[in-house]
């Protein structure tokens, strides 16, 4: 999936134990949990193919492909002339309440 503006960022979400847990990767999820606990290998993952339309479920846990949608930053975008910048602090002096 690639990661422009209009599309949402991948995460894989994971179901084990009656706990949930997000990841940005598969090989982000099989290294924090083993095989063991997983019941399965990172391989047989991938091979396996999760997608949004096909989650890998075992007695154990549950793998699910989502994606993160996140608000549109202005992050780095410089200002046109013309326009004032938010100042970050209130002038001196100036009373907080």
């Amino acid at each position: 999936m690639g990661q422009n503006s209009n599309e949402g960022r991948k995460v894989i979400h994971l179901q084990m134990d009656g706990k949930d847990y997000y990841f940005g990767s598969l090989a982000a999820l099989c290294g924090y949990f083993s095989k063991e606990e997983l019941g399965i290998s990172y391989g047989s993952l991938r091979n396996y193919g999760i997608t949004l339309e096909k989650p890998y479920s075992n007695g154990r846990i549950t793998i699910k492909e989502g994606v993160l949608i996140s608000a549109k930053g202005n992050r780095g975008v410089k200002p046109q002339l013309g326009r004032k910048m938010k100042k970050s602090a209130p002038p001196e002096g100036t009373p907080l309440f």
